[in-house]
């Protein structure tokens, strides 16, 4: 496919694009649109102790992953095991 079937098809992907944001916005699904009923939807109190608890699990994890580094940071390099070939005895 060359260029102009690349910026055709470009086109056609911004168009649906558009269409579909104005059906989100402007277009009613019961007595509201789609977008208020979104925001209907996270502004209950269930969907903001559902977002807070994933903020504080991030800022937990996100603490114990610094935590770990610090530990890698600090601690000397693992010498490397030389492995030492069987000798024959000795006569």
């Amino acid at each position: 496919m060359g260029v102009l079937g690349d910026l055709a098809k470009r086109v056609v992907n911004g168009a649906v694009l558009f269409v579909a944001a104005l059906a989100f916005f402007l277009v009613p699904m019961g007595r509201r649109t789609l977008a208020q009923h979104v925001a209907a939807i996270v502004g209950t109190h269930p969907a903001r102790e559902a977002a807070a608890a994933c903020a504080d699990a991030g800022r937990r994890a996100a603490a114990r992953a610094q935590e770990e580094l610090k530990g890698k940071r600090k601690a000397p390099p693992a010498p490397a095991a030389t492995a030492v070939p069987d000798l024959p005895p000795a006569d």
